[in-house]
Formats: structure tokens, sequence, C-alpha cells
């Protein structure tokens, strides 16, 4: 029997506060080795230390800059495991770090992405308005090898850090079914589902949508991030999802009762169903009780 795999997907990627707290995290690293190493002490005693430069070097010069660096090597990742199909991982030590070694190449070219971005706006920081060249093309020109060496580290902590947290988060949502010895008329429901969106393929947590949707000739699911394709109709998803949580409502709605809202008489025998999402959809007397029964039996 081969070993089971853990679906990787990277939304988490997208989180301005993963973002934000990775580059934190980094440069508190960093800068904790560099300038608190015995032989860079010297800058304390410098007649230009200060509290209030050293915090505005920390959190402008550093952080806040280095956001754009983090914002780039994680559009990178993304796009590079679309294109390498990396979206699957062996839960263990060899399979891991050979997940890992696939993303090196991009951490190893990732600087020649970023560099212009980010260099360029420290350059402009530090130097606008009066913007010299000769001191660009010494000290902030991207194809410098030293400032290459200098970003390659804080690089690989970032890239192989928020790596290995969405590797943990999504190995801790992955329940592994063991089968009983004895056959019992037990079905199981994917936790969950493949889809779409603008940037690639997805990995979607089936509790979390808000509701199945059929618009023009695509089929959605819907939850807070927004709507993503699906490659089942509404019958094959009525099917293979749990009844106790999902319920058809009309012909191209599937709603999840966890964020069923309420529910009126409209008119000729028909009802309004509201989510929490403020959407609305008419369904038939007879989805109506089959609501209420769904709801009677989840008491």
């Amino acid at each position: 029997m081969s070993e089971s795999t853990v679906s990787i997907n990277y939304q988490v990627l997208k989180k301005p506060s993963v973002i934000i707290f990775t580059v934190i995290l980094t440069i508190l690293l960093y800068l904790g080795l560099f300038y608190f190493h015995p032989a860079n002490q010297s800058w304390i005693s410098s007649e230009h230390f200060s509290i209030a430069n050293t915090l505005q070097f920390v959190l402008i010069d550093q952080m806040l800059i280095e956001c754009v660096t983090a914002f780039i090597l994680f559009w990178l990742i993304r796009i590079y495991a679309r294109q390498f199909r990396l979206n699957e991982v062996t839960p263990n030590s060899a399979g891991k770090l050979k997940y890992f070694l696939k993303f090196l190449p991009l951490f190893l070219v990732a600087y020649f992405v970023f560099a212009p971005f980010t260099i360029g706006l420290r350059f402009l920081y530090h130097y606008f308005p009066t913007m010299p060249y000769e001191v660009y093309m010494k000290e902030y020109f991207f194809l410098n090898a030293q400032l290459y060496l200098t970003y390659l580290p804080p690089i690989l902590v970032m890239g192989y850090g928020v790596l290995g947290y969405n590797l943990m988060k999504l190995s801790r949502h992955t329940q592994v079914v063991h089968l009983p010895v004895a056959p019992t008329p037990q079905t199981y429901f994917s936790r969950y589902l493949d889809a779409k969106d603008h940037e690639g393929e997805v990995l979607l947590e089936v509790n979390e949508i808000f509701r199945f949707q059929k618009i023009e000739r695509k089929y959605y699911a819907i939850n807070q991030e927004g709507q993503f394709v699906v490659n089942k109709t509404i019958q094959e998803l009525e099917e293979s999802l749990d009844p106790e949580l999902f319920v058809r409502i009309n012909r191209s709605v599937i709603i999840n009762l966890n964020y069923l809202k309420n529910y009126a008489f409209w008119e000729n025998e028909k009802y309004i169903v509201r989510l929490k999402d403020n959407s609305e959809f008419v369904m038939s007397r007879n989805r109506y009780n089959k609501i209420k029964t769904q709801l009677s039996l989840k008491k």
C-alpha cells in the first residue's frame, strides 16, 4: 500500500499577517545575530547611536521595506509551486526534505527578481532627492555580489520558514481515516475539495464553504475568500457532500447549514433563504421542509 501524502495549497502565503510576521521574525533574528555579535558591538558606543535612530532603522529601513521582499518572494513561491506541481508531500523526514530541496533553485535566484524593487526603495529612502548615481552603482545596484550574499541567508530563512509553517498547518488539519476490520455501512466524506482561482489550483476546506452555486455554465464554491471554480456539477456535489451539513435548496444552489442565517415565507409556496454572507435564494416548500428536517436532526 502506498504511503499517504499531504495535499499542499499556498493560500496562507497571500495573507498580509503572514508576510509581516515572517519579516519581523527574520529581521529580528538576522539583526540580533549580526549587530549583537561581539565583533560588531562598536555601533552601540558610536556617536550616531540613539534609540530613535535604532527604531527608525529597524522599523522603516528593515521591516517595512523588507515586506516588499517577502511579498514578491511569496508570490514567486506560488508561481513556482504551480509551475512544477508541488502540491503534495509525503509526511516523513525524507519526503519533507525532498519537498524543501525542490525550492532551493528558486531561493537562489529570487534575489534578482525582488532586489530592483527592495533595494531601489531603500536607495530612495536614504538619498531622495539627491540620488547620487555613483553611490547607487557601488552600494545599491542589484547585481552587487556582496548584496546578493547579504540577502541570501534571510531569503532562505523566510522561504523555508513559511513553507515549514504552511506544511505544519496543513498536516495538523489532515486526518488519516482507519477503516474498521469488519465492514460497516459508514460513509466517509472528503474534508477538502479541489478548485481553481485566477492564479491556479487550490485546496478548499469543505466545512468552510458557504455554498456551491451554478453561475451561467460554471460551478463555484464560495467561501470568505471569494469564489472558486469546481469541476463537479451541482448533482455530483450533492451526492458527494455530507447531507447532514449541505442541503440543495434549488436546481443551482447547495448551502452549508452552518452558514444559514434565516428563512421566511415569500409567495406561491416558495421561501426566501438568507445566508450569513447576506446572499439570498428562493426555494420550494419541499426543499424548505427538508431543511427543517435537517436542522431538527442537528439539534
